[in-house]
């Protein structure tokens, strides 16, 4: 491994994004990071949208149905990569990884999901 591809690697896990979305797979969260990505600018006009509504709108299906396997319990964590345009202007490779949220009385109520874009 070249000494660029490692530190390109360091920077990418330094930086992950991060977004939360309710039972229904729609945002009511994200980092800074990942509003980037989305071509948006603050938690507000993310909020009550999908994936469909976001620049990785080709993959959307697959990224809800995902959000499903752990929203109906079929998936404790899904860990996937895809291959997704951010901001509107170019793909990127991302791996993701997905976990549900729970209530105090272990319902599944969202998913967090985190993904690092592969530079």
């Amino acid at each position: 491994m070249q000494q660029e591809d490692f530190d390109s690697i360091i920077v990418a896990l330094q930086s992950p994004r991060i977004a939360i979305k309710d039972r229904y797979s729609s945002y009511i969260w994200a980092n800074e990071e990942f509003l980037k990505d989305s071509g948006l600018e603050s938690c507000e006009q993310i909020l009550w949208l999908s994936d469909y509504d976001l620049p990785w709108v080709n993959q959307a299906g697959q990224l809800i149905k995902e959000d499903q396997d752990i929203l109906c319990g079929r998936a404790v964590n899904v860990t996937s990569v895809h291959t997704i345009e951010v901001s509107h202007k170019n793909q990127n490779s991302i791996a993701m990884i997905k976990y549900p949220i729970t209530s105090n009385e272990g319902i599944i109520i969202g998913v967090i999901c985190l993904y690092w874009i592969d530079n």
